[in-house]
């Protein structure tokens, strides 16, 4: 039954029986459930059978739902604050057996048996779900990596590899947390506006509202402090691929659009109204990813605006064991353009961008023609054209006094022609004078002496034609031992 007409069915004056006639042959084996559940135990198991997906009701165990049932009133029962939790929300979101679709494998037994200890003496469902993610992948030795086998890992699947993205990881929380009474459920957002992208993370109901927390990812600040907040808080949910959504179990009509299984009906809340920050107007950001083989690879990086020569960002990228959501990157303005270089094992590699909105630049090191491809003759032939046309007036001083400058040190240098221009340009020779670590008197001497119109400097005699460029040390400091250096016709 597809989900819809599951939905209109809870109209029905007795839902769960029309709930078991999705699956006539196992309706008898599911009563015989009810009648031997405890009395205090029955409105969990009927809520439960009432809402069950459709491939569950025909093959998940019975006792897989016995059990489920039975720990979570023994986990309630353990924790001080196991009595205020509501029925509705311990029905919905500590009782189930699994969140989306995963493998039905919950090791709730087993982490009830390791942590209920942990939490034993904890204030608040909020504090109990901080002490189990800060140890729960430690003691598991379970790590973020793509190499995962599958996106919606169960928990035996994560531990068995040591590893799981962020999908499996909430899996893995959200049936840790429940095992010890904490109503908790999976949260996320199919495709992130603007640069696309899934993430999932772990809601936990805390003092009568919904928290949220990064699953393996503790933050010493508490709940509802990750890396995402920011992000989640410029959602505006207005398409329903870039909303952010809570999975429930019990059937409201909208759906979860898993990025993994679109086929999936999964019963959510869009929640993207709860994330909303009181931001004035958020900066764009201009970020930056650099693969290598198909993976990301931690590489050298600078942005500088193609406009003014700014610097927007520098750093390093981020290597593999990053959540892939996640990039090096810094403000940037609006339609400004940037020129993004990035070094890695010998490679230099530059791509250019213009920012609309959050922009990500995909730097792929196997492939440096498309990534150079903006550097074009004509575009360099444009850039010096549109330079000239607005000279910048610090620099055209310096050029007028025949200096060089950076923020902390200045070079003199002379400039003259030797002959007559050829038709095909001049060839340039840069002269640079001796005097290495010398006093300022010497290198005066040295440089001096290499510009004079005496020296003899110039070997080759097909260079009686040249332009020559002799630089002075810059501040008086030592230079290179090399005298005279033919550089190309041009």
């Amino acid at each position: 039954m597809p989900l819809a007409l599951l939905f209109a069915a809870m109209t029905l004056a007795n839902p769960l029986d029309a709930s078991l006639g999705r699956a006539p042959a196992r309706k008898e084996e599911w009563r015989n459930l009810l009648a031997a559940t405890p009395k205090e135990q029955k409105k969990a198991v009927e809520y439960l059978l009432t809402y069950m997906p459709l491939s569950d009701l025909q093959t998940l165990p019975v006792d897989k739902v016995a059990e489920a049932v039975r720990l979570a009133y023994e986990a309630r029962k353990a924790v001080s604050w196991g009595k205020k939790i509501p029925d509705a929300i311990f029905f919905d979101s500590v009782v189930p057996y699994a969140s989306v679709t995963e493998p039905r494998q919950s090791m709730r037994a087993d982490w009830f048996t390791r942590y209920a200890e942990t939490v034993k003496n904890s204030k608040s469902p909020g504090e109990a779900a901080l002490l189990i993610n800060a140890r729960l992948f430690k003691d598991t030795k379970v790590t973020y990596n793509t190499h995962r086998l599958r996106t919606d890992q169960s928990p035996p699947e994560t531990i068995a590899q040591g590893m799981a993205t962020c999908t499996g990881l909430s899996i893995m929380l959200v049936d840790a947390l429940r095992a010890v009474g904490v109503p908790s459920r999976v949260a996320g957002i199919p495709s992130w506006p603007g640069r696309g992208g899934n993430h999932t993370w772990v809601e936990v109901w805390d003092k009568g509202s919904w928290h949220f927390v990064g699953a393996a990812e503790p933050d010493s600040k508490g709940l509802d402090h990750a890396w995402f907040a920011e992000e989640a808080g410029r959602v505006p949910g207005v398409n329903p691929q870039e909303s952010i959504y809570a999975v429930i179990y019990k059937p409201t009509g909208v759906t979860f659009p898993l990025v993994w299984n679109d086929e999936a009906q999964i019963p959510a809340q869009n929640v993207t109204a709860n994330y909303h920050l009181a931001l004035a107007k958020a900066q764009p950001r201009l970020m930056v990813e650099v693969k290598e083989h198909g993976e990301r690879v931690i590489a050298d990086v600078i942005a500088l605006n193609a406009a003014n020569g700014d610097q927007c960002l520098r750093g390093k990228s981020l290597g593999p064991q990053a959540d892939i959501n996640l990039f090096l990157n810094a403000p940037a303005k609006d339609g400004d353009t940037y020129e993004v270089t990035v070094m890695h094992n010998g490679k230099r590699l530059t791509r250019q961008a213009t920012v609309k909105g959050d922009t990500v630049v995909r730097v792929d090191l196997d492939d440096p023609a498309a990534d150079n491809a903006g550097f074009s003759e004509a575009a360099a032939a444009q850039a010096w054209q549109e330079f000239l046309a607005k000279p910048d007036p610090a620099l055209k001083a310096d050029f007028d006094a025949n200096q060089v400058k950076t923020a902390d040190r200045a070079a003199s240098y002379k400039w003259r022609t030797v002959g007559t221009k050829p038709k095909d340009g001049w060839g340039l020779v840069i002269a640079m004078h001796g005097g290495g670590s010398g006093p300022k008197s010497m290198n005066d001497g040295e440089w001096n002496y290499m510009s004079a119109p005496t020296t003899r400097t110039i070997r080759k005699p097909e260079a009686t034609s040249i332009s020559r460029f002799e630089p002075r040390t810059m501040n008086g400091t030592g230079s290179t031992t090399m005298r005279s250096v033919p550089w190309s016709s041009g």
